[in-house]
């Protein structure tokens, strides 16, 4: 169920609902429809998982749905088991994404930060961070290194988002450690869909290699082969596992070895 307003009308409104809210972050300009925007982001990326009432929601997902209308859907295609594909993951019709965020599994709360993980909670909306808070509550501790949680995708063309923990290198040296829990990941990640029968296409972001530093040709090899070693000793009924990369330097390196 949405609401019947404009693209502009849709963000006033939600931009005016937020403003009554604690806690609300101070962002400068806000004249235009898109400091609006930006300014609903940067909220949204702060708001603690609450109270999600029905205007909010109506608003939020109005907005969202609005903007995935105007985007170019990819949809899997091609008869490959394993496939490299280039683009904003956000956009991709996958039955599921995967999420690499902190040990916390509620998102990025750094305001209009450029990370996959703000990103992909950005385009769902604040349901997901409700759902990662609800997993996390009934867990009471913090996700480990290497294991994966599955959500739903809400505003996202996926149905699904599992969110996994990669180890942050920041600068440090590799070890076996290190590149056995990037490897435990993409393991965890693949069995948790393996479980999810609605769940036959699934697209990982480049785990680590953002924020956490891992470097990139090291964890392309990993990913690459964890998950063909997975899928030849597995009987699965995936259709295809997508490779995602946003750079032309990660799209050359995967090239290399799918």
């Amino acid at each position: 169920m949405f609401v019947d307003f404009s693209y502009d009308e849709v963000v006033e409104h939600l931009f005016d609902l937020l403003r009554t809210e604690p806690n609300v972050p101070h962002v400068e300009q806000t004249k235009t429809t898109e400091q609006k925007r930006l300014a609903i982001r940067a909220y949204f990326n702060v708001r603690f998982p609450g109270d999600l009432y029905k205007r909010l929601l109506l608003l939020s997902d109005t907005l969202l749905q609005q903007e995935l209308a105007k985007k170019n859907i990819a949809v899997p295609t091609g008869e490959e088991l394993v496939t490299l594909w280039q683009g904003d993951i956000t956009t991709l019709q996958a039955d599921a994404i995967v999420n690499a965020g902190n040990d916390q599994l509620r998102g990025c709360f750094h305001p209009l930060h450029n990370c996959i993980d703000n990103t992909i909670h950005s385009a769902a909306g604040p349901q997901l961070r409700a759902d990662c808070d609800i997993i996390m509550a009934s867990q009471g501790h913090p996700e480990l290194v290497g294991g994966a949680k599955v959500t739903r995708g809400y505003n996202l063309p996926a149905k699904f988002v599992i969110h996994t923990v990669g180890p942050n290198v920041a600068g440090a040296p590799l070890t076996p450690i290190i590149e056995a829990q990037l490897a435990s990941c993409y393991t965890s990640v693949l069995n948790v869909a393996h479980q999810m029968k609605e769940i036959e296409t699934l697209a990982f972001c480049s785990i680590s290699t953002g924020e956490f530093r891992f470097p990139k040709q090291r964890a392309a090899e990993i990913a690459v082969e964890t998950t063909k070693n997975w899928l030849a000793n597995q009987t699965h009924h995936f259709k295809q596992i997508i490779f995602n990369t946003f750079s032309d330097e990660d799209t050359a390196i995967y090239q290399k070895l799918i």
